[in-house]
């Protein structure tokens, strides 16, 4: 790294990222915020204590503009959020929330949830959508300690990412050759199976065809008792 480029991520590093300046919010007669005013730095971690009812879930909505100021003015990098003017979409596809009930939409799936503000706000398309998911996953799954991560029929690039990311071993099921390991169904190589046949499969043998076989003379042998013979019995 240079000079210049580290001078210039030192300089990022102290410049704050949320400023608050005056922020009062009423709920009719009832005054929840009076006058607050905030600096948070990039890099810093802040923590914001109180009671019950003290206004933190209400400051921190107002600083997404999930609720709206009665007075005082936000901002986030250099973007004033409470400006009329502002696309607060584009300004929340850079912030992060964690709600404090979980607000799921009850029609959805837990998975549609997560992806529900990947395809409104950052206007990605369902499969990626999907593909972030499974990668941050992927990524959780590794930190807790899994010893090896299955992925099964997703698309080759994305399990050859998946796998360049985190140290833990992936196991590939028509998931692409960038996988550590393979795994087949030994009924399927072996060809014991006939009506499965999916892009991914490779057969090594026709064993349905020879056990077919087999069976059918065994039938027959059986009804012109032919099976056992005088040397196949005592």
């Amino acid at each position: 790294m240079s000079e210049e480029s580290t001078n210039a991520a030192d300089v990022r590093v102290g410049e704050p990222v949320v400023r608050i300046e005056g922020l009062r919010k009423s709920f009719g007669d009832n005054v929840v915020l009076r006058g607050i005013d905030l600096e948070v730095q990039r890099g810093e971690v802040v923590v914001i204590l109180g009671p019950s009812g003290s206004g933190k879930s209400t400051l921190l909505r107002c600083v997404n503009l999930l609720e709206t100021p009665t007075d005082g003015r936000i901002f986030f990098e250099d973007t004033e959020i409470t400006a009329k003017k502002t696309d607060i979409n584009k300004v929340r596809a850079k912030v992060g929330m964690v709600f404090q009930n979980f607000n799921l939409f009850p029609h959805l799936t837990a998975k549609k949830n997560v992806m529900l503000a990947q395809q409104k706000v950052l206007h990605r398309a369902k499969e990626e959508a999907e593909a972030e998911k499974l990668l941050r996953d992927a990524h959780l799954l590794s930190e807790a300690g899994c010893f090896g991560i299955v992925l099964e029929k997703i698309p080759a690039a994305l399990a050859a990412r998946v796998t360049a990311e985190i140290p833990t071993p992936t196991i590939g099921i028509g998931a692409g050759a960038g996988c550590d390991g393979q795994v087949l169904v030994i009924h399927d190589m072996l060809g014991i199976n006939k009506g499965f046949s999916p892009r991914f499969l490779r057969r090594y043998a026709d064993l349905h065809t020879v056990m077919t076989g087999a069976v059918e003379q065994y039938v027959r042998d059986v009804k012109e008792c032919d099976f056992p013979n005088e040397k196949e019995q005592y």
